[in-house]
């Protein structure tokens, strides 16, 4: 048996120590002193974990690897008077980010963990350690599945020439697909409907109402001020899929 722990590299090294039949003889108390002491010298460094909810794990990790980034284009762009990043380019990038941390949480390599201990533990998990299945595969596939499900849809650009109310009812079709019900759905309609007026009072004062088009061009729209409310809003309107396992 301890062999086979051997042979699994779940034991790194032992050692057979012979102890008296006696409680009260203390050269077994000394003997045991000195063998804790073996293997507390032997005890691998302790792994940097700690424990956070799901929805913290998506909103840091989109923060530090999309919203830097995302945000210091914004205001390079809007500097060099540019048009707003395409919509296409801003989500593959947010996307991407979701796929990369889907991966981190769900790794295989979890499952060779032992942690944590299980006297310390509690049913369903606390504020400071897991509940234990949360690193059995069954449980890892659901966190990469969780995590995917903030993805949002793709959006084209549309044509530069299109015209101003399809493009707009375009946009509101779009953002009816990230609100999670409709109950939600008016809270982001809302922030675009702000969003496009702006946009659109912009252009009039603009133009002085001299211009034949109907509203601003398709590279005047703030795609990347619209895509910001619409993942600002997944991130909160969102529903976690069912548990595999009750933890």
């Amino acid at each position: 048996m301890l062999q086979d722990l051997v042979s699994a590299q779940l034991v790194s090294d032992y050692t057979v120590l012979g102890l008296p039949a006696s409680v009260s003889d203390l050269e077994g108390t000394s003997r045991l002193s000195a063998a804790v002491s073996w293997l507390v010298s032997q005890c691998p460094d302790p792994l940097e974990l700690c424990s956070q909810t799901l929805q913290d794990y998506v909103e840091n990790g989109v923060d530090g690897e999309f919203g830097k980034r995302f945000y210091h284009d914004r205001k390079e762009r809007r500097g060099a008077g540019l048009p707003s990043q395409e919509p296409g380019a801003i989500i593959e990038l947010y996307n991407s980010v979701l796929h990369f941390l889907s991966e981190v949480a769900s790794s295989e390599h979890l499952c060779d963990l032992s942690w944590p201990v299980t006297e310390f533990s509690e049913p369903g998990g606390n504020k400071l350690l897991p509940h234990l299945q949360w690193n059995i595969p069954d449980h890892l596939a659901w966190l990469k599945k969780a995590v995917l499900s903030f993805q949002i849809p793709y959006l084209d650009l549309p044509p530069l020439g299109a015209p101003w109310r399809p493009v707009c009812h375009m946009i509101f079709q779009y953002i009816s697909q990230i609100a999670s019900s409709s109950l939600t759905q008016p809270l982001i309609q809302s922030q675009v409907e702000n969003l496009l007026s702006k946009t659109y009072w912009k252009w009039k004062t603009r133009t002085s109402g001299n211009s034949s088009e109907e509203g601003p061009s398709v590279d005047e729209i703030p795609w990347d001020d619209i895509l910001a409310v619409c993942i600002d809003h997944k991130l909160r309107d969102w529903t976690p899929p069912k548990l595999p396992v009750d933890p």
